[in-house]
């Protein structure tokens, strides 16, 4: 019809292209089958991810989401299974969910993440699994549940956080689904504890998880991790400074102590004290200048030079601070360097003493004289001015003056600049010094307060050196005087 407002469906055992008028067998000559489509005259087979369900199709369409074909030819799509998902159109296969994702349906369009309390450790999962008794997981989409720490435990599967051993139990190994009771003789006063600890000699427990012990009666003693006490001085009882060894007593070796009777064994000195003496009851602070870094020692070690320990029980001696040093072992103290041109050596053991660079030597100008009065008589004739001699050359030991341009300021040159007469390859010290340190005069200079001068100026503390002033008509001598 001319005006149509729609199409209607072909009849049963009819099909036709698009945009017919009318419908045509459907397997007539010249209708593509379903899982095909009309190209050239001829028929082709759909590709994979795509699909053809009717007769004299003329194209085959993409499998939706959530579905694939992986032949050619297909009529329909196949959902994805479960563990599988299909997040494209077209796909010819689908996805496996990672590790820690799952899909528990057919045609799924995304995998999803594992809840907390669960894991997926495999490519692939349908379903999530719980995690085991003592291990816990709290966070999605996990690939594994973690172990609980030592101290704690858990004893239910699926849980989210692990529980801290109570007071006196204790889970020693990670992953504990239980914690294991203190027995008599041991405590734990804790929660979260890794081990149970031996009751002190002269003390005892007697019930299982005990949060602490007991002190012996007094006349009453007991060894490490015992749940009962005994006579204090029984018969076979060994005194303080001594132990029980195969039903006699035996003395604490140096570096050990004993303190009370019936000891099973003898105690290791603390770091920062010792024992030199075998049966020691206690053990001594290492005296000041020395450390105790180690358990059981028999002695201190003194403190190397450039180190110190000023207070007694020391387990380490400290470096000199800056600008000090100690130069011998077993220092309390270390010492200052005294003076403005003293530095401490690398390992802080001794100064070493600089000369200090001298002083600028001031610079002298000469002053000009003030003019003539004039004459009172009026008949005396004007005195014809003198020009000053022109001094062409500089003594020999002076560097030469280049000329300087006409009306250019004076400059004055020091002749010992930059040079040291007692400095050369075999002696580095500054004018005035020798020595391996630069701390002794030179001949013909004298120390003066902390410093070395010239021999002759001892007395007056001044020091003439000629000065040269390069001017335009060539080196003039000036005098200077430095202090």
């Amino acid at each position: 019809m001319v005006r149509s407002q729609g199409c209607t469906d072909c009849p049963t055992g009819k099909t036709s292209t698009a945009g017919a008028f009318e419908c045509q067998d459907a397997s007539g000559p010249g209708v593509c089958p379903p899982g095909s489509f009309t190209t050239g005259g001829s028929c082709a087979l759909c590709d994979v991810g795509k699909f053809s369900q009717i007769f004299g199709s003329t194209s085959c369409s993409a499998c939706p989401v959530g579905k694939f074909s992986s032949a050619r030819g297909e009529t329909t799509c196949a959902a994805c299974l479960p563990g599988t998902m299909g997040s494209l159109q077209g796909q010819s296969s689908c996805f496996a969910c990672k590790p820690g994702t799952f899909s528990s349906l057919a045609g799924a369009t995304d995998c999803l993440a594992c809840p907390p309390k669960s894991y997926s450790s495999v490519a692939g999962a349908s379903q999530c699994v719980l995690c085991t008794p003592g291990t816990y997981q709290s966070l999605p989409g996990q690939s594994s549940c973690t172990a609980c720490a030592p101290g704690w435990f858990s004893s239910q599967v699926g849980v989210t956080q692990c529980a801290a051993c109570e007071v006196g139990r204790f889970s020693s190994t990670a992953g504990a689904s239980t914690c294991t009771d203190c027995s008599p003789g041991t405590f734990s006063a804790q929660v979260a504890s890794l081990r149970c600890f031996l009751c002190q000699a002269g003390k005892y427990s007697t019930m299982v998880r005990s949060q602490g012990c007991t002190d012996c009666p007094t006349g009453k003693t007991s060894t490490a991790g015992a749940f009962e006490c005994q006579d204090a001085s029984g018969p076979g009882v060994c005194p303080p400074g001594s132990f029980t060894t195969g039903g006699s007593c035996a003395l604490c070796d140096v570096g050990k102590f004993s303190q009370i009777f019936g000891s099973t064994s003898c105690s290791a000195c603390p770091v920062g004290k010792f024992s030199s003496a075998r049966g020691e009851t206690t053990c001594a602070a290492c005296l000041p200048g020395t450390m105790g870094s180690l358990q059981g020692q028999s002695s201190c070690f003194a403190c190397k030079p450039g180190t110190f320990s000023s207070l007694a029980g020391a387990t380490d001696c400290l470096a000199c601070p800056p600008k000090s040093y100690s130069s011998v072992a077993g220092a309390t103290q270390c010492q200052t360097c005294t003076g403005n041109c003293q530095v401490v050596n690398a390992d802080k053991t001794m100064c070493l003493y600089t000369p200090c660079p001298p002083p600028s030597p001031p610079i002298t100008a000469p002053t000009a004289k003030p003019p003539a009065p004039p004459t009172s008589d009026p008949t005396a004739k004007p005195t014809p001015a003198i020009a000053a001699p022109t001094v062409n050359t500089a003594p020999t030991a002076a560097p030469t003056a280049k000329s300087a341009p006409p009306n250019a300021a004076p400059t004055y040159v020091s002749p010992t600049a930059n040079v040291s007469p007692t400095s050369n390859a075999a002696n580095p010290c500054s004018a005035g010094y020798i020595g391996p340190l630069c701390s002794q005069c030179a001949p013909g200079y004298v120390k003066r307060v902390d410093k070395c001068v010239l021999a002759d100026t001892q007395s007056s503390g001044f020091v003439s050196v000629p000065l040269f002033m390069a001017t335009a008509t060539g080196a003039g001598v000036l005098t200077g005087l430095l202090m």
